[in-house]
């Protein structure tokens, strides 16, 4: 049931709609200048390269914050070869072969491209292709990557990383299979 506001009371609350209103009106907020965004990156970074300068804390099944972080680092202008991101590179490269949730898939996509590593470019295309054939109806995915078998690596991780052709880590389904 609606309630019923009574013809002498609207008047009042609309003048406290108004009061509300008049109330919340504040001069925006001044712009931070480019010395404190400066600053924040390099608190931000400062404290990211420390996170994982030694150890990348992570779980093997789940290398999107770590990859998130490693953008980041990369967006602060850090250099590849700094130790943190050395240690997040080699985890997602790692991670990536047994990646099962498309938020970790696809991050390690953005990281690997951003990072720039043309020895990259296989597993990134590996990735965007489970990515592409897990697609839904409606363009869309799901937390997990349909079509692929729970419980099963969902590409075959060669010998040494960048040893092997992209058509070596793809995917193995039945119907690309020759019959022979």
């Amino acid at each position: 049931p609606r309630a019923r506001v009574r013809a002498g009371e609207r008047p009042r609350l609309a003048g406290a709609a108004l009061l509300l209103l008049a109330a919340g009106e504040r001069a925006p907020a001044p712009a931070a200048n480019q010395r404190d965004i400066d600053a924040a990156v390099k608190k931000g970074a400062d404290f990211l390269r420390g996170r994982f300068k030694t150890d990348v804390p992570m779980s093997p099944h789940d290398i999107g914050p770590t990859a998130l972080a490693g953008l980041a680092l990369l967006e602060a202008n850090v250099a590849p070869g700094d130790p943190a991101l050395k240690n997040i590179t080699a985890s997602v490269r790692e991670g990536a072969y047994t990646a099962t949730k498309t938020y970790s898939i696809a991050l390690a996509v953005f990281y690997l491209d951003r990072l720039g590593d043309p020895n990259d470019v296989p597993l990134i295309q590996a990735l965007a292709g489970r990515l592409l054939v897990s697609q839904g109806p409606t363009g869309g995915w799901g937390s997990a990557p349909r079509g692929l078998p729970e419980g099963i690596p969902h590409t075959t991780k060669p010998a040494a990383h960048h040893a092997q052709p992209a058509s070596c880590i793809l995917p193995v389904t039945d119907s690309s299979r020759s019959s022979g």
